[in-house]
């Protein structure tokens, strides 16, 4: 359990660094969070709508 916050506290700061008030900063943004869910073995999917990026991920079943 630690090291799963542990590894939410890293995530959460590198995406703070992206600082992400700028499109290209938030796509920047969006681009490292999908790479990381597919590290995770999940398998997002990026949409663009008018150069912005949006990142769709299912994880589970559910019910």
């Amino acid at each position: 359990m630690k090291e799963e916050l542990e590894n939410i506290l890293e995530l959460t700061k590198k995406l703070i660094e992206f600082r992400s008030c700028t499109q290209e900063n938030a796509n920047r943004a969006l681009r490292y969070a999908a790479d990381y869910l597919r590290s995770h073995g999940l398998e997002p999917e990026v949409w663009e709508n008018q150069g912005c990026l949006m990142l769709v991920c299912k994880a589970g079943a559910g019910e």
